[in-house]
């Protein structure tokens, strides 16, 4: 669009309603445009595909997840009392036995076992021991993992330790990722098939030692739940299993009536079992993360910290975030038209600032409602609708001149 100068319109109710009314129209616009432009991602173009494979796993409130915390902190002293890390790194079978034997000892207020444990003939003296000591603990929780699809065919699909061992109360420590790579944002704190209902890991932690935690978690009837992380694996007591075994001074205090939850923890390359490892929020580069920085035992550690609290993290419905979308951006184009009918020559520079300053509060404001109220609020589509709403005016408007000259639609537009 050229620059000129800018006839003077009169501004009167007949104006102001058609402005309201072209502002309407605009906005309904923007708003198809997205439609459509979501639906072209949806066709998996290849160009479309690389920019939402290389963004799908930032999210705004990765900010606030990714900055350090202090080991002086409360949240520190918190999650120290209510949970213990036990690292059972390259502990030989016939320990294993003893470590679990020592826990137990200590009085835990539960066990949850991250580690899955096989049997064959050669080795049935020391498992026999691992036997006796997993039977004698309880409450325990042990891990099983279902295959990648969520729903498996049959119970037998599902890993777990050799039943050997006896039978527990087994969660399945599988998020809901989809592939390795992926950042851990969300769990499924339970799965159904058929009539069978296969609880997480976490969920099955949490229904052992605090049934009405439990049972609000069930009532929400939810799929998934995003993971409100409170700690990283500094935040929390880790023993290592040689110390247990050992008997320290500190242990008894440590373990007596907290929850346990033994695995792998250490990063040392000699553990093979350490693919365990995930990329999460808490990572301290938002962007070109390198590393997987933690482990699965410390995110369930943050699941069952955030069910026992009830501390959840809810959406905003995707109703009332459309509705807000549509809503601001009406108010951002009513302003844009204004704007551009007083003048051409300055109308870039403005309503760029106004964009930029809308994007900046938008985010602080979703921030500080997702760290004050734990509501998370979608704001990719309320800024999208603002930040193209500017460009597609200058398509808007050739389009509703045409309906004026062709149809007699009345617009603001014409007096240009």
């Amino acid at each position: 669009m050229k620059a000129k100068k800018t006839k003077h319109i009169k501004r009167d109710s007949a104006y102001f309603k058609l402005l309201r009314k072209d502002s309407l129209f605009a906005t309904l616009f923007v708003f198809i445009f997205i439609y459509l432009f979501s639906f072209l991602l949806e066709l998996n173009f290849s160009a479309f595909t690389i920019i939402d494979n290389s963004y799908k796993d930032i999210d705004f409130t990765d900010i606030l997840y990714s900055r350090p915390k202090q080991d002086s902190s409360t949240l520190q002293q918190l999650a120290t009392r209510d949970i213990v890390l036990v690292n059972v790194g390259n502990i030989k079978r016939d320990r294993m036995g003893a470590l679990l034997q020592s826990i137990n000892n200590f009085h835990p207020r539960l066990t949850a076992i991250d580690v899955f444990f096989n049997h064959t003939d050669t080795t049935f003296a020391t498992d026999s021991i691992l036997k006796a000591s997993l039977q004698a603990m309880k409450p325990l929780v042990m891990a099983s993992r279902l295959p990648h699809r969520a729903y498996p065919k049959s119970t037998t699909e599902i890993k777990r330790s050799n039943p050997f061992y006896g039978a527990f109360n087994y969660g399945f420590v599988n998020f809901a990722i989809d592939d390795s790579f992926s950042v851990v944002r969300e769990f499924s704190p339970y799965v159904v098939k058929d009539k069978d209902t296969l609880y997480s890991f976490a969920s099955q932690v949490v229904r052992q030692i605090d049934e009405g935690a439990f049972q609000k978690m069930i009532r929400k009837k939810k799929k998934t739940e995003i993971i409100n992380y409170e700690a990283t694996e500094n935040n929390f007591l880790t023993i290592e299993a040689d110390s247990i075994i050992k008997g320290d001074a500190y242990i008894e205090n440590a373990i007596n009536n907290h929850i346990v939850l033994v695995g792998y923890i250490s990063e040392d390359a000699a553990y093979p079992k350490l693919r365990d490892r995930f990329y999460t929020p808490l990572n301290s580069r938002i962007i070109g993360r390198s590393h997987p920085d933690a482990v699965g035992l410390v995110i369930n550690a943050n699941i069952i910290l955030m069910m026992l609290k009830q501390n959840y993290i809810s959406h905003l419905s995707w109703w009332i975030t459309i509705l807000l979308a549509f809503i601001i951006c009406y108010l951002h184009i009513y302003f844009y038209i204004k704007i551009l009918q007083r003048t051409h020559l300055w109308f870039h520079l403005i309503t760029k600032g106004i964009q930029l300053l809308s994007a900046i509060s938008i985010l602080l404001i979703a921030l500080f409602f997702y760290k004050q109220w734990g509501v998370k609020i979608d704001i990719g589509i309320i800024l999208l609708s603002i930040l193209i709403s500017v460009d597609l005016l200058y398509f808007y408007e050739p389009i509703i001149k045409y309906c004026n000259k062709r149809f007699k639609i009345p617009s603001s537009f014409i007096n240009l």
